[in-house]
């Protein structure tokens, strides 16, 4: 069974964690977009646009967003 432990802050600067969160949509619809047309072997102009794009807002998010840590129990 899975349980969710609790937030992994990387900042205590509560606006840039709220930047950093918000960036995280976007950039997964950017990388979900990259590897749609990666799947339809298009790596045009749309897919290195998806992919710079997805890089880019995923920094933020990576440095100063909010993670949560999964904890598997074995106890069968």
């Amino acid at each position: 069974m899975i349980k969710f432990g609790e937030p992994q802050h990387k900042t205590n600067v509560i606006p840039l964690r709220w930047f950093a969160n918000l960036c995280e949509k976007p950039a997964s619809y950017n990388l979900m977009m990259a590897l749609h047309h990666s799947d339809h072997d298009d790596h045009g102009l749309k897919y290195k646009y998806h992919a710079i794009l997805s890089n880019w807002l995923y920094k933020p998010y990576m440095r100063w967003g909010t993670f949560y840590i999964a904890k598997f129990d074995n106890d069968h």
